[in-house]
């Protein structure tokens, strides 16, 4: 069995760390999944509770391999608005098909792209900030 939680962002670090120790002591295994404004927990039944087949590759494999952008460190007046195809490299070695919505800079003048993306069926589209990396990111 698995399940994900998503936590409302105005819950705050306490709430989840509640939550998450009381998942934890009850025999779940427990992975906390942060993005931009977001935390998700995924949870799922410890090895020894599982019946059937075990569950696939945790969903952290299926993330883009590019590091996160920080969202206070964005620059709002460099924002490029695009709409283009690419296809990222996920953490498990494939390559997935993606959208890029916008380029800007951060404090750092780093180039960052904001990425829409299906990383599997079961986990449906996602979305988050990166830093552009051309090793890992290409032109579909």
């Amino acid at each position: 069995m698995r399940a994900w939680i998503e936590l409302p962002p105005e819950w705050g670090w306490g709430p989840g760390q509640l939550l998450k120790g009381k998942l934890t002591r009850k025999g779940y295994h427990v992975e906390e999944h942060r993005g931009v404004g977001r935390v998700v927990l995924s949870v799922r039944t410890a090895p020894g509770r599982t019946r059937g087949t075990p569950p696939g590759p945790s969903p952290w494999f299926r993330e883009p391999l590019l590091e996160r952008a920080l969202p206070d460190s964005l620059l709002a007046d460099t924002v490029i608005d695009v709409d283009a195809a690419a296809e990222v490299e996920l953490r498990d070695g494939s390559w997935v098909r993606a959208r890029v919505g916008a380029e800007w800079r951060d404090r750092q003048g780093r180039w960052c792209v904001h990425l829409n993306w299906h990383a599997s069926t079961e986990i449906g589209g996602r979305r988050d900030v990166f830093v552009y990396d051309p090793e890992h990111i290409r032109k579909a």
